[in-house]
C-alpha cells in the first residue's frame, strides 16, 4: 500500500459521526463510518500528506477545483457532513504566512475588495435577489423568497434604528445601497454610503438616479479610517456585514472612526457574522472567496472598546445599545429593546446601586415587565490598581458579560 493511501485512510478514520465511501486513484474504495454513507468521494490523483497536514481544506478544495476530487451525491451533504469533524482538520498557519500574514493598510484592503467585488455585478445578479442585498438574509417564514428575507433583515434593522424623518443616517459598508434606498423611502432619512468597490458604487449611483432620490441619499468611495478626518456628523450609523472585513488589528480603529462621526445621543448598529470563537478562519476561504477577512466573536469585539469610552451598554439578543450617562436616559429606546428582545443586560463601570441598571430596571418595570440583569461593581468598598486588574476583580471583564447573557437567555 502507497504512503499516501495509507496516510488518507488513517486521516479519514479519525472523522466521527458521518458516513461516507472513499474511492482511491487505484480502484480500492473504502467506507468511513458506520452507518449507510449518503455520498461517495472519488480520488483521481494522490494528495500529498504534506498539503493535507497545511490545510486540509485547502489541500481537498484545490484538488476539488482541479478535478482531481469528484463528488458522487449532493454537495450540500458533502459539507454538512464533513464540517461536523471541522475538529480534525489541520492548519498549519506559521506555513501559511502569505495567506494569514497579510497587511491590513488601506492599500492592500483595497485590493481585496476589489478582487472579491468587483468581478462584475451581472455575477452577483445571478444569484442574490434584486436589491443586491449581500448580508445574512432573515426568513420570517418557511415560503419567504430570498427577496423577502432581505427585505425582513432591512426592514428589521431600519426598526432598531429608530429612524425618523431628517435624521442623517451613515452605512459603512453600503453594498449596492438596498438598505440606504429602503431608509429613504420609508422614512426620508438624509443617508450616505461608503464603499470601496467601483462596481458597486457605479451600480448604487445608478440606481439613486433612477428611483430619484438624489435629495436624500448619496454613495462615496472611502475607507472607513478617512471617517475621523471627514467632519461628517450622523444622527446613526449603520454597519452591515463590512466587520469581517476590517481586520482583527484594526477593530479598535474601525471603533473610533464610528465614534468620530456620531453626534452626541446618536445610535451605532453594527450586524456582523459571529465566530464562537477567536480564529483566523479558513485558508482556502481566505485565498479563493474573501483575502483578508475574519469572523470576529462577540467576546473579542466586546474586549475591543473594554468600557473605556463607552460608559454602559445594554446588550440583548445579537442587540447592542450603546449610553452615554451624560444624557437624558432614552426610555423609548429601552421599552423598545425589552419588547423586541425578552430580556436586558446592563453593563457599566460603576455600582450597580443607582446606576445605569436601576435606571433601566425601572423604565423596564414600570413599562414592559422582562428579566434584568446587571454587569456592574457589587455593594463594596473601591479599590486602586491596574485597569485591566480591577475590571477581573469586580466582574466587569467581556467575559463576565457573555456569561451574564447566557444566563439571562435561560429566563426568556
Amino acid at each position: 500500500m502507497d504512503l499516501e493511501k495509507s496516510f488518507l485512510k488513517t486521516f479519514l478514520g479519525k472523522f466521527k459521526g458521518v458516513s461516507f465511501n472513499v474511492e482511491f486513484w487505484d480502484g480500492d474504495e473504502v467506507k468511513v463510518g458506520e452507518d449507510n454513507p449518503k455520498f461517495k468521494i472519488i480520488l483521481h490523483k494522490p494528495l500529498k500528506k504534506k498539503d493535507i497536514l497545511t490545510s486540509t481544506t485547502l489541500a481537498f478544495g484545490e484538488a476539488y477545483m482541479k478535478g482531481d476530487i469528484e463528488i458522487e451525491g449532493d454537495l450540500f451533504t458533502v459539507f454538512d457532513e464533513l464540517l461536523k469533524c471541522i475538529d480534525e482538520f489541520s492548519t498549519n498557519f506559521g506555513a501559511l504566512t502569505k495567506i494569514f500574514g497579510g497587511s491590513t493598510s488601506m492599500k492592500k484592503q483595497k485590493e481585496e475588495v476589489t478582487s472579491h467585488y468587483d468581478i462584475g455585478n451581472n455575477f452577483y445578479k445571478i444569484w442574490l435577489d434584486d436589491t443586491l442585498s449581500y448580508s445574512c438574509a432573515y426568513f420570517k417564514k418557511c415560503d419567504d423568497t430570498l427577496h423577502d428575507a432581505q427585505m425582513n433583515k432591512i426592514h428589521h434593522i431600519l426598526k432598531k434604528l429608530n429612524l425618523s424623518e431628517g435624521l442623517s443616517l451613515l452605512d459603512i459598508g453600503c453594498g449596492w445601497g438596498g438598505l440606504l434606498i429602503e431608509a429613504a423611502k420609508l422614512y426620508k432619512v438624509k443617508g450616505l454610503g461608503i464603499t470601496l468597490s467601483e462596481e458597486q458604487y457605479k451600480a448604487f449611483k445608478e440606481r439613486i438616479e433612477r428611483e430619484n432620490l438624489q435629495d436624500y441619499i448619496d454613495v462615496k468611495i472611502m475607507d472607513y479610517r478617512e471617517l475621523s478626518k471627514s467632519h461628517l456628523k450622523f444622527d446613526r450609523v449603520v454597519s452591515v456585514g463590512m466587520l469581517e472585513h476590517v481586520g482583527r488589528p484594526n477593530y479598535d480603529l474601525f471603533f473610533k472612526n464610528v465614534d468620530s462621526v456620531l453626534k452626541k445621543g446618536g445610535l451605532f448598529l453594527l450586524h456582523y457574522i459571529s465566530g464562537l470563537q477567536e480564529s483566523e478562519g479558513d485558508a482556502w476561504i481566505k485565498k479563493y472567496i474573501f483575502p483578508g477577512g475574519v469572523l470576529p466573536s462577540f467576546r473579542e469585539i466586546i474586549n475591543v472598546n473594554n468600557f473605556t469610552e463607552l460608559e454602559a451598554a445594554v446588550a440583548v439578543d445579537n442587540s447592542i445599545i450603546n449610553i452615554k450617562s451624560d444624557i437624558k436616559l432614552d426610555e423609548e429606546l429601552i421599552i423598545k429593546a425589552a419588547k423586541e428582545t425578552g430580556v436586558i443586560v446592563t453593563a457599566e463601570e460603576h455600582s450597580v446601586i443607582g446606576g445605569l441598571g436601576s435606571a433601566v430596571a425601572e423604565v423596564v418595570s414600570e413599562n414592559c415587565p422582562v428579566p434584568v440583569l446587571r454587569v456592574g461593581v457589587k455593594d463594596t468598598f473601591g479599590e486602586s490598581g491596574k485597569p485591566n486588574e480591577l475590571l477581573e476583580k469586580y466582574g466587569l471583564t467581556s467575559n463576565d458579560i457573555v456569561n451574564k447573557v447566557k444566563e439571562v437567555i435561560k429566563l426568556k
